[in-house]
């Protein structure tokens, strides 16, 4: 038989189609040869074939037969069979999971291998029980696989579990109780790669509603450890804050303050990201989180001072009742901090909250008196919309520099999207002075918002990546269509799933009517011009200026809030 199987093997993947009329009848023997090797091969023979002349396999009636052979005596017969039957019928889905087959491959699952079990287990999360009889029976049996060695049997098992309960939530919160003790088994007990891959799906998992509270009481096992590999002490500190309740938050903050100081500094950065995070969703300790980062800004290590600077701005974000801790810092910070997307954020702060701050106009000044020496594009174009905030709250103060401003920009030639920016701004105030103040004079709300931050609300993605548990796409963190070519797609069925929620965060203010301190309806904001309608001579005349392009999309950091204007068209000025 050993001879026959290989003698198969070779004949079928010589890849000929002038050979198709020479594998035909060895290839229909060996679907009924003794040996269960012969079978086994002779089903992969079938798929080869099936690559070179489809039509030889539709109608020669072979996938009826495959059909036939998944209740063969053997295990890895049945196996291979699926495997055939799920290729050759890509496109409409794969195998169809009945009753019959169901029970018959859950009565045999111990005979099968661990990569069979996965298999068998794949195809039990597309069956839809017809009762709910029927979906606890089918548990039951599955109960016991939890309770194996091998992480992709557990992760099978669980995505089962959730599947066949879809549509009964209530049970949901049981079926993560269930999972919770293999599951930090392996997370706390394997090697580093199994280790990273049941955290990225327990990062997943701890996103769903009927998650919350299941490993709060266990968060000790995700404190990182000296002897663990970088990517999975990153990941276990990314994980912190999804198990945060009030009262854990003060051990795990205290924990990942050891972390701040570690000679990893993407870690420490990390750190002060979860910390941040953990202020985010527990109000009872955002005053106390609000606090660790602000002393952090005064340590030695520039990234750890840019870091806390960036996460300020967002925890104040969510909940703007902060401000009164954060803003007596923001000079110091402006002084400490180098990085350029943090800097950005600092004077996105200056012009959202200019009404709080005593010396907004002159923290901007220093930035625009050295803005020929200022290399980051991020925060020239920050400085642009932050400098017109201030200017309709605070327009004596601002007049001259934000024509200064205006010059410097408009002379950009190095970064069409600074210069185009600059442009709509300078016609904005040159056209209706009124307008430009409905959009940027804005008041920051003073309570927390329960609308999400633009970049955490990721709910489609991950209720995706849930559809797709167990595979590579949960690891790489993005769904299979984004790295697997459409030629080789696989059929995703709509499973209907419960909904993440995301974090809450602050929502932008509307528009307020314009307040006592008026500014200009007319004068010229840049120095040395007659009219306040032209562009400055060293620059460019738009005496009668031709439509200028839409400029290409602004490269802004996630946490800056931006008016992003660079999508319009930009009109010509009108005449004055």
């Amino acid at each position: 038989p050993t001879v026959r199987g290989l003698a198969l093997r070779s004949i079928c993947s010589l890849r000929l189609e002038s050979i198709l009329e020479y594998i035909q009848l060895p290839l229909h023997k060996s679907l009924t040869d003794v040996s269960a090797y012969v079978r086994k091969t002779g089903v992969m023979g079938i798929l080869k074939v099936y690559k070179l002349s489809p039509s030889m396999i539709e109608n020669n009636g072979y996938l009826e037969r495959l059909h036939n052979m998944l209740y063969d005596v053997d295990a890895t017969v049945v196996i291979n069979a699926i495997y055939a039957i799920e290729e050759l019928q890509l496109a409409t889905g794969g195998l169809v999971v009945t009753q019959q087959l169901l029970m018959a491959l859950l009565n045999r699952i111990g005979e099968f291998s661990e990569w069979g079990l996965n298999t068998i287990l794949g195809l039990i999360s597309k069956y839809h029980p017809a009762n709910e009889d029927e979906t606890y029976a089918i548990m039951n049996l599955l109960d016991p696989v939890l309770r194996t060695a091998n992480s992709g049997a557990v992760l099978a098992t669980f995505k089962c579990f959730t599947s066949l309960t879809a549509k009964m939530p209530e049970l949901q919160p049981q079926i993560y109780q269930r999972a919770k003790p293999p599951m930090l088994t392996l997370v706390t007990g394997a090697h580093s790669e199994s280790q990273y891959c049941m955290l990225k799906h327990l990062e997943v998992m701890l996103r769903k509603p009927a998650a919350k509270g299941v490993f709060d009481d266990e968060y000790r096992q995700f404190f990182v450890r000296y002897n663990e590999a970088p990517h999975v002490k990153h990941l276990k500190v990314d994980l912190l804050p999804l198990i945060t309740n009030p009262g854990n938050a003060r051990d795990i903050a205290s924990e990942l303050s050891e972390y701040v100081t570690d000679v990893d500094a993407e870690l420490s950065k990390r750190a002060i990201k979860s910390i941040g995070e953990i202020a985010m969703r527990i109000d009872g300790v955002a005053d106390e989180m609000t606090m660790a980062l602000l002393q952090l800004i005064d340590m030695d290590s520039p990234y750890v001072r840019s870091q806390a600077a960036s996460v300020l701005v967002n925890v104040v974000r969510l909940n703007p009742s902060l401000n009164i801790m954060v803003l007596p810092y923001l000079s110091r910070m402006l002084k400490r901090v180098d990085d350029a997307a943090a800097r950005a954020s600092l004077v996105w702060m200056i012009g959202e909250y200019a009404d709080s701050i005593v010396e907004a106009p002159y923290m901007l000044e220093q930035i625009i008196n050295n803005y020929e020496e200022e290399q980051s594009v991020l925060i020239k174009l920050q400085l642009l919309t932050a400098s017109m905030k201030v200017f309709f709250k605070r327009p004596p103060e601002m007049h001259a520099m934000l024509g200064r401003l205006f010059a410097c920009a408009l002379n950009e030639t190095n970064n069409q999207d600074l210069h185009d920016r600059a442009l709509l701004y300078y016609r904005l105030l040159s056209s209706n002075v009124n307008t430009a103040e409905a959009v940027f004079k804005t008041t920051p709300s003073t309570e927390a918002s329960s609308a999400g931050f633009a970049e955490n609300m990721a709910s489609e993605r991950m209720n995706k990546l849930f559809q797709e548990f167990n595979t590579l796409a949960v690891v790489y963190g993005m769904p299979s269509d984004q790295f697997i070519a459409d030629g080789y797609q696989k059929f995703q069925e709509e499973v209907e799933v419960i909904e993440y929620e995301a974090p809450p965060s602050i929502s932008p203010s509307p528009a307020t009517t314009p307040g006592p301190n008026r500014v200009p309806s007319s004068g010229n904001l840049i120095p040395g011009q007659a009219s306040s309608a032209e562009v400055p001579a060293q620059a460019h005349t738009y005496a009668s200026p031709a439509p200028v392009t839409p400029a290409r999309p602004v490269n802004v950091h996630a946490s800056v809030n931006l008016l992003d204007m660079d999508d319009h068209v930009l009109s010509p000025a009108p005449s004055v």
